[in-house]
């Protein structure tokens, strides 16, 4: 299969299955007798047989690709078929052309646009090309957040205390948007970008992914605990869960900056992955 025809089967398998994990979630049997729920298992039975997108809005394409030291040189080659692959799948109606020039609002009908594709590169040691996508919606990226603390508002310190509060409050402002039950993504520390982006990235993460380090694990439990206490519930309508998931990752700070900042991703959460072919 040619470059670009594997990224275009990453494209469409995002954007009309969901995750294992989050598939695993929704069969739980608290949620048997839950009507919203119910709405979801017909909406993602529905895609699986058409093999159409589970959401009107099929998001906005954010690569990752990870590139072996010794293929650097074929980023350009990579990226074109990024490219084409995303012409092609809006072409197929696989994407809504989700790409809007921000000054004039024309839409490019394309996904594509300057800047665009949208790829962060990670350069390994690894012996092949491993690509992820997020197809993250505009609803859950408007219900993302990022603060600096101390937090006078509510009393949120420099400290972990502070960090549950912040995201607390973030959550609890939203009140369902976004389409919860969502998953978020933490980045403590870095600058304001480097801390947004760190916390996007954990949304690519498997639910029962627990962080390495305990003291993080723990934070991330209590954070899901919690938010699930405030029973916001399934698109705000109240109950439970109100979040799916919650991943942190810290990030080296300046010593007069305290960045927390939260990705949001929807129930929806058209996360993939695949290891690309590039002979």
């Amino acid at each position: 299969m040619n470059l670009k025809n594997q990224f275009l089967n990453l494209i469409q398998k995002t954007s009309t299955t969901l995750p294992k994990d989050i598939k695993d979630f929704f069969l739980q049997p608290v949620f048997k007798e839950n009507a919203i729920f119910e709405i979801f298992r017909k909406t993602l039975s529905l895609s699986r047989k058409k093999n159409v997108p589970i959401c009107q809005d099929t998001g906005f394409p954010y690569f990752v690709i990870e590139l072996p030291v010794k293929e650097a040189h074929l980023k350009p080659k990579i990226e074109k078929a990024v490219y084409l692959a995303l012409l092609e799948a809006t072409q197929k109606g696989i994407l809504r052309p989700n790409t809007v020039d921000p000054i004039s609002n024309k839409n490019y009908g394309t996904n594509l646009g300057p800047d665009l594709p949208y790829i962060d590169w990670e350069i390994k040691n690894k012996g092949f090309v491993q690509a992820k996508l997020l197809l993250k919606g505009g609803g859950s990226e408007n219900a993302s957040g990022q603060y600096s603390l101390p937090l006078s508002e509510i009393q949120a310190g420099r400290d972990k205390e502070g960090i549950v509060k912040t995201v607390l409050f973030h959550l609890q402002k939203i009140q369902g948007q976004g389409c919860s039950p969502g998953i978020i993504g933490i980045g403590i520390g870095g600058d304001r970008s480097l801390s947004m982006k760190t916390a996007k990235k954990q949304l690519f993460r498997k639910i029962n992914d627990f962080h390495s380090d305990p003291e993080i694990a723990l934070l991330e439990k209590e954070i899901l605990d919690k938010a699930n206490q405030l029973e916001i519930g399934p698109m705000g309508l109240g109950g439970t869960p109100t979040l799916m998931s919650a991943k942190i990752e810290k990030i080296t700070r300046h010593p007069a900056s305290f960045f927390v900042s939260i990705a949001y991703l929807c129930w929806v959460a058209r996360r993939g992955e695949c290891r690309i072919n590039i002979k």
